[in-house]
């Protein structure tokens, strides 16, 4: 039997080894955020707001490392990098 994606999908979340990313530490965010930590997934945080980052960053209890890096320098170009097709021969990471 062929391990699907779906199948180690699940297979990280039931060892708590899926990373779990968190666009706004707001006040949904964050509580969001910090249920994942505590219930032992690897969180990253992402936020503009370099205050915030940088309080939650200040909390080694929270368990979430934050960060605001995808916010581009005035005038940087970005792009993000296309997904891995499912069928496609090189690996997905989550």
């Amino acid at each position: 039997m062929q391990n699907t994606l779906a199948d180690t999908l699940l297979e990280k979340i039931h060892l708590r080894t899926a990373r779990v990313g968190v666009i706004g530490l707001g006040y949904v965010g964050l509580p969001l955020a910090i249920e994942f930590a505590q219930a032992g997934f690897p969180v990253l945080g992402f936020d503009l707001d370099a205050k915030k980052v940088e309080s939650i960053q200040a909390d080694p209890t929270s368990g979430i490392s934050a960060t605001n890096a995808f916010r581009p320098s005035a005038g940087e170009k970005t792009a993000m990098p296309p997904p891995t097709s499912p069928d496609s021969t090189s690996p997905t990471v989550f």
